[in-house]
């Protein structure tokens, strides 16, 4: 049982989270560095690719369709799958899963985690403007808002594929844990970058247009 913070004030063990049968299973899959660098061939990378499509896109559209009610479903996929995320990465910070867990998951993380908080984020904007649709009727203030919503979540969902192939064929490379954590480094570098820096031009472009058109009048 995981003795991290808050995990256990609020949960016995992670099977309190998840079916025992999957705790088991993820168990054996890290107790053993060798059972990860055996590979799964090439078919099974691209097997494995298209699951991690599937699953990771099926999450992100949980957590912006949610929005359409009133956000509170983004607030309760966003909360759910944040739990079963610190619950298992919690249960296997300890030994013997440690040593094989983390190298396996620090790749894709980046990509995957901040797509899933965007996806949240797009369907937080649907269920905003649910409750505050302002002088327009629900309805129109939702159309309003859609496009960009609609575009955040398609980055986001470009982002998941990403993540779903550095999964796939990266993170079971039997290379050493300071590379992989190096490489980890780098893509969290790569999506902060590209989230605080994206769009400026845009919004110098817009200042300009608006700055011009007050000029003329």
């Amino acid at each position: 049982r995981s003795t991290l913070f808050p995990y256990t004030t609020l949960f016995r063990s992670l099977a309190d989270l998840m079916p025992a049968s999957e705790v088991r299973n993820m168990e054996k899959m890290y107790s053993n560095q060798k059972l990860i660098e055996q590979g799964r061939g090439t078919q099974g990378d691209a097997a494995m690719f298209g699951y991690y499509i599937e699953h990771n896109i099926g999450i992100g559209f949980q957590c912006f369709a949610g929005g359409l009610f009133f956000g509170l479903g983004s607030v309760f996929f966003l909360s759910y799958n944040g739990m079963i995320l610190g619950g298992v990465a919690g249960h296997l910070s300890h030994p013997p899963y440690a040593a094989s867990f983390w190298p396996y998951v620090v790749g894709h993380c980046p990509w995957e985690l901040s797509a899933v908080v965007l996806c949240g984020a797009a369907g937080l904007m649907l269920g905003l403007r649910l409750v505050q649709p302002g002088p327009l009727r629900r309805v129109d203030a939702l159309r309003q808002i859609a496009p960009q919503a609609v575009q955040l979540v398609l980055g986001g969902a470009l982002m998941l594929v990403l993540a779903a192939a550095i999964e796939a064929f990266w993170s079971a490379l039997p290379l050493s844990a300071a590379v992989k954590y190096g490489f980890s480094a780098l893509n969290w570098c790569a999506v902060l970058g590209y989230l605080c820096l994206s769009g400026r031009g845009q919004d110098r472009k817009s200042t300009r247009l608006n700055s011009s058109h007050l000029a003329e009048s």
